[in-house]
């Protein structure tokens, strides 16, 4: 696979270049900028019962005090 001097030059500045292969669209990113995406970790699973009452509590906090909203 060949990439134009401009996709390069992204991929030098850990930017994302778009590519199209077999008609499926790609990402195409340097591997260490990949194993730093790969670290991060997200936690999409149920919010439990204490993580919902701590939010509840900040909101209402934020409320009662306009000037923390950010």
């Amino acid at each position: 696979m060949k990439v134009t001097s401009e996709q390069l030059q992204a991929l030098k500045n850990g930017k994302t270049v778009s590519i199209e292969v077999d008609r499926t669209e790609c990402i195409l990113v340097r591997k260490d900028v990949y194993q730093k995406i790969r670290q991060l970790s997200y936690d999409d699973s149920e919010w439990t019962e204490d993580e919902m009452e701590a939010l509840a509590g900040e909101m209402f906090d934020q409320l009662d005090n306009p000037q923390k909203i950010q």
